[in-house]
């Protein structure tokens, strides 16, 4: 977003320009036809456009292929440019003509215009009670933000050892690959290995590359000066460089910059959906933007909501800069509904004059005179002081860290109801740039007060916490969603869940409730414990007792097909008390195909019965699983792993009798069987400690996968592990 920064840094440097300056500079560097925000057309004339395909046509592992019958159905000169993982959208460039062909076809829900952005803490932490929190001993330790922005300067001693990983997402634009370039390490528009993969020194020189490096050190910077520490400042960092590099000078002042695309930081998100559990992630800052039509039509209700609503229901808050134009208008994607939207405060605890407000707008922090991180190719001393809510949105992410490793069981929706309910109120007496009053409230962040209150709201309310069984199941989706006839014997997946409540008080109308992207029909009805018989009508709330467990069968009959979509249900009570998601424990793996596929429900016995398994440092223990195939007859790869968390275990797995329990091969680390419709497998995995695993039965886990010839998921379980 757009800064005004104080001590003689460039609003173009380090910030969004105004729509008119920064794409006007655009034109003039030679992308003709680039409007306020969009994509400049390519030299054929084409634009980038995302494509968000309607339900019935939103098959996962098809969609090129959807897309591919749009275009041969009607004659359609488009290139298919990027798919997604969870987005139901694709990423074309086509012709005005095709375009307005594509958005009367029924198969297409709307179409979305490519969009680029060219970019152009001293006493602010203490008024957040970032310091009270440490004095507690709340850091953000063993929590990671992930910051998706311009890179960082990830040698800056105000990271020292706390980089957790590195990515890259950077794309030229199509039809400019000329003039546009990646800035990922290794060369190609995505980098998920390189170990610098979204280091700002990439693009040294351009001075652009800063506004990553001052975003994270306003999140989790930790100086040897207090003058200059992050809100998180023990939390680690993803960094995340989102950005293409550009050969013409587009910026003020001739400075070269660079752009970012939405589809960029959609693939960026996806990632980090994949990979918040091996990451810790707690937050997500997103201090991007990119200005919407005079009328926003349509720009609010856009494909990249998917996966900020799964990143939120996951427990990932996703925080976004609300911008710096004194409007009371939202730019894109403050205005998603599951952003959390961030304005800025200044020195006085007063709106800062340059803030967006608006009753979008749903926290506050501190943004002006912050002293934060810089590369050192830019300033000697690697610190200046500036403004801007692309520093305030940052603090904010860093307030859902804290938060988040005192109370890991709360959801995302009661970490901010607790920091809107605790905030101070700031009254907003500017007027906008009609001269209208905003006249409106809004809470400025204090974390140590929102603390208090979930101590509370935890101590005095049920504490859920949820397993599911089989974690997995491979079905046939509901016949004709996609025009396609199907046997649909095995349509519906099904599985049991139970819920239990630790606290001493009752848990009230508990219920589940699938995520945001399933499409399809769901229903849950408790069971008998110890019969499995239904009890009472579908969808039906119940109430659990203090220290009780209630036990549920829930279904679901999805109308698309999918590809090892990982379900992060919702288990929930009144108050928004919820249990906490947990890999190989409740979350729900569905594989839905239109032709047959393995099905294997698993489980796993430890020698303890209490599905851990215990181990001596330098010994070996054991634990057996089984697995039935309830679906098609297929070849299974059979492995055991720690969900990518590299802990010192050697693992290995066999084969049995199920008889005797002897191996019927030499272990390995994998096994390869033909299980056939109604064939049972049985194994055993051998699990040898070289070093200590810490009892963290929610974390540490080692997790047995049943996939076929394809690599496709088709049955998992998982147990516990610790090891001293």
């Amino acid at each position: 977003m757009r800064h005004d920064w104080r001590v003689g840094v460039l609003a173009a440097v380090l910030g969004l320009v105004s729509p008119a300056a920064g794409l006007e500079d655009v034109a003039e560097g030679g992308l003709a036809g680039a409007e306020a925000g969009f994509a400049p057309a390519a030299p054929d004339g084409r634009r980038s456009v995302l494509i968000r395909l309607a339900p019935s046509a939103s098959l996962r592992g098809d969609r090129r292929a959807v897309a591919d019958s749009l275009a041969a159905d009607a004659g359609l000169d488009i290139e298919i440019l990027r798919q997604f993982r969870y987005v139901p959208a694709v990423l074309v460039l086509a012709g005005e003509t095709d375009i307005a062909a594509l958005a009367d076809d029924p198969r297409v829900d709307a179409i979305h215009a490519e969009r680029v952005a060219f970019e152009t803490l001293e006493s602010a932490v203490p008024i957040t009670q970032a310091p009270t929190m440490w004095t507690e001993g709340v850091e953000g330790q063993g929590r990671s933000i992930a910051v998706l922005d311009s890179g960082v300067d990830q040698s800056h001693p105000a990271f020292a050892g706390r980089i957790r990983d590195s990515a890259c997402f950077g794309t030229p634009i199509a039809g400019f690959e000329d003039s546009f370039y990646s800035l990922c390490a290794n060369g190609t528009t995505r980098d998920t290995e390189s170990e610098n993969a979204g280091d700002a020194a990439l693009c040294e020189g351009f001075r652009q590359c800063e506004h990553g490096t001052l975003v994270s050190g306003a999140a989790l910077g930790n100086s040897t000066s207090p003058l200059s520490q992050g809100v998180a400042r023990e939390a680690d960092l993803v960094v995340v460089q989102t950005k293409a590099g550009y050969t013409g000078d587009v910026c003020a002042d001739g400075i070269r910059c660079r752009s970012g695309s939405i589809s960029d930081l959609i693939a960026a998100l996806e990632w980090l959906y994949d990979e918040r559990d091996r990451l810790d992630l707690a937050a997500i800052n997103m201090s991007v933007g990119f200005f919407r039509d005079d009328d926003g039509i349509g720009e609010c209700d856009h494909p990249m909501e998917v996966i900020v609503r799964m990143l939120r229901d996951a427990g990932v808050a996703v925080t976004s800069a609300n911008g710096n134009d004194g409007a009371s208008t939202q730019g894109f994607p403050p205005c998603l509904p599951s952003t959390i939207d961030v304005g800025a405060t200044d020195d006085f605890d007063r709106m800062a004059t340059f803030s967006n407000n608006s009753s979008a707008v749903e926290l506050l922090a501190p943004g002006v005179d912050l002293l934060l991180p810089v590369p050192t190719f830019y300033a000697e001393s690697g610190y200046f002081t500036g403004a801007g809510t692309s520093a305030a949105a940052p603090m904010v992410a860093a307030a859902f860290t804290l938060l988040r490793q005192v109370q890991p069981r709360a959801t995302t929706d009661q970490i901010l109801t607790a920091l809107q309910e605790t905030g101070r109120q700031v009254f907003d007496v500017r007027l906008d740039h009609e001269g209208v009053p905003f006249n409106i409230e809004r809470p400025r962040i204090k974390i140590a007060d929102a603390s208090t209150a979930l101590e509370t709201t935890f101590r005095f309310g049920p504490r859920l916490s949820a397993a599911v069984l089989p974690q997995m199941r491979s079905i046939s989706p509901s016949p004709g969603a996609d025009g396609v006839e199907r046997d649909i014997g095995a349509g519906t997946a099904t599985a049991f869940a139970t819920l239990i409540n630790s606290a001493d008080y009752p848990a009230r109308n508990c219920r589940i409730t699938p995520p945001a992207f399933f499409t399809g029909q769901f229903s849950f009805t408790q069971t008998d414990p110890q019969t499995n018989a239904v009890v009472g009508a579908a969808n039906t709330p119940v109430d659990i007792a203090a220290g009780g467990s209630a036990s549920f069968v829930f279904a679901m009959t999805p109308d698309t097909a999918y590809s090892e979509m990982e379900m992060t249900l919702n288990f929930r009570c009144d108050g928004d008390f919820g249990a906490p998601s947990v890999a190989g424990v409740n979350r729900f793996v569905l594989s839905a195909s239109g032709l047959g596929a393995p099905d294997l429900p698993a489980v796993a016995a430890t020698l303890s019965g209490d599905g851990v398994v215990r181990g001596q440092v330098g010994g070996a223990t054991a634990f057996a699983v089984s697995a039935v195939n309830i679906g098609a007859d297929g070849a299974l790869t059979v492995s055991v792993n720690d969900n990518g968390l590299t802990l010192p275990l050697s693992l290995e797995i066999c084969p049995t009798n199920p008889s005797t329990g002897v191996c019927l091969e030499a272990r390995a680390a994998t096994t390869t069987q033909q299980l056939n419709n109604g064939d049972v497998g049985t194994y055993s995995v051998f699990v040898r400690a070289d070093g200590d695993v810490a009892f963290l039965p929610a974390r540490n886990r080692l997790r047995v996968e049943f996939r076929d010839a394809g690599g496709a998921l088709r049955g998992s379980t998982s147990v516990a592990v610790r090891a001293d």
